[in-house]
């Protein structure tokens, strides 16, 4: 059962990065009225729900967080610190670009009726939930699931050591004693034991922490890969925008794993792009 388990997890990753992760990496160029024309947002909405799909029914097991920790209510001292963070974040960015004399590649639009407007809102609150559901939670528990048992291979590294405490204590027993006396034979044995067992238990030791280390690195490697595909998801809309996503999506990883719910880095993200949105249109 735990091997059809993890077999189906990952075929769901796999077709997961296929449909969501991967194609963002090639996009074309912006659209001539992204951001300017707002219609009932059909893809966003089809994007949030199967996000939702896959933290509800395909989340990686984990000791520190389960299925239902992602959908619990908002926290609002990270909502707010997330959100200054991507403010603060955008300006930097945004200087460095007026600084250097670069300039926008987009011109958005603010919505011109009650009907646009709503649809404004529904678009960036799916877009915003659909990209912390799968960078900020699902792609890096998932990935970093998947590499852990690439690196660690547990069950292969338990029997080795199993078979090594066997041979260990087997040449134990085994070695001749040519004492005569009976005493001198017994405490021979009694030290050679000892010294076995202790080899054995330093190696068990060294084993685990290896097996500590590869599993830090298969978090630092998840990690980094889901921030790149975050940033590099956004090279439509230019270098600044790649740059401004890589550092926010750094600070929305760390609220992520703080808070311990989606929603806290829903609503960040939702307030942030709402912000931007009015602040460009005025801008421009």
């Amino acid at each position: 059962m735990e091997i059809s388990e993890n077999l189906r997890r990952n075929a769901v990753f796999a077709a997961s990065l296929c449909l969501f992760v991967i194609p963002p990496l090639f996009p074309g160029s912006a659209p001539a009225r992204a951001f300017s024309s707002w219609t009932f947002p059909i893809k966003p909405l089809c994007y949030a729900a199967l996000a939702f799909a896959l933290v509800r029914f395909s989340f990686p097991p984990s000791a520190e967080r389960s299925k239902a920790d992602a959908f619990r209510f908002v926290q609002t001292g990270w909502a707010i610190a997330s959100f200054g963070s991507l403010c603060v974040i955008a300006s930097v960015v945004e200087l460095a670009v007026r600084f250097s004399g670069g300039k926008a590649n987009l011109h958005p639009s603010l919505p011109s009726s009650i009907a646009e407007t709503f649809f404004c809102i529904a678009n960036f609150a799916c877009a915003s939930f659909y990209e912390e559901a799968i960078y900020r939670l699902y792609l890096p528990e998932m990935l970093g699931a998947v590499l852990k048992d690439v690196f660690l291979k547990s069950k292969n590294n338990d029997a080795e050591t199993k078979k090594e405490i066997a041979a260990s204590e087997e040449a134990v027993h085994k070695n001749p004693v040519r004492e005569k006396s009976a005493e001198p034979a017994a405490h021979e044995s009694a030290v050679r034991k000892e010294n076995a067992e202790s080899a054995s238990g330093e190696n068990i030791a060294g084993k685990n922490t290896a097996r500590k280390k590869r599993a830090e690195t298969a978090v630092r490697i998840s990690e980094m890969l889901s921030v790149a595909a975050f940033a590099l998801s956004h090279r439509y809309l230019g270098l600044p925008s790649v740059v401004n996503a890589f550092f926010a999506g750094i600070m929305l990883r760390i609220c992520c794993k703080k808070s311990g719910t989606l929603w806290t880095n829903t609503a960040a993200h939702f307030a942030y792009n709402m912000l931007s949105l009015v602040l460009f249109a005025h801008m421009h």
